[in-house]
């Protein structure tokens, strides 16, 4: 089970990573990409502002949890679990200050990956 959740958290950062999150993009594909970006950007720092709040969160909770014992596994306590979560969140938020940085240098004129014809998705922007 302790297992199950940091994969969970891990595959989450991962999802961040590569924009395979749901999101309803039909509007923003019909954007001009200054205001993409713009809208993108809006939504990665509101992304960022909760994901700290809920970093802060595992961050207190490992702290006071950092020696209470699991009985699933021995020499692993449950602050070692959200110490796991706090790593993943920090790479979520990695994650959304890099598509930021894109998003910024595509406000600023700078070439972006277009959208290819026919697709509805923005992922890629980080890869």
């Amino acid at each position: 089970r302790a297992t199950f959740v940091m994969i969970t958290y891990f595959a989450m950062a991962v999802a961040v990573r590569d924009k395979d999150h749901i999101v309803v993009d039909f509007l923003l594909v019909e954007l001009r990409p200054p205001a993409r970006a713009f809208v993108l950007i809006a939504f990665d720092v509101a992304i960022l502002a909760f994901l700290a709040l809920v970093a802060r969160g595992a961050l207190l909770m490992a702290g006071r949890m950092w020696t209470a014992e699991l009985t699933m596994l021995d020499g692993v306590t449950q602050g070692h679990l959200y110490l796991g979560e706090l790593i993943a969140i920090l790479l979520m938020m990695l994650y959304a200050a890099l598509d930021v940085a894109v998003q910024v240098r595509a406000l600023l004129g700078a070439p972006v990956a277009e959208i290819p014809a026919g697709s509805a998705s923005l992922d890629g922007d980080l890869r």
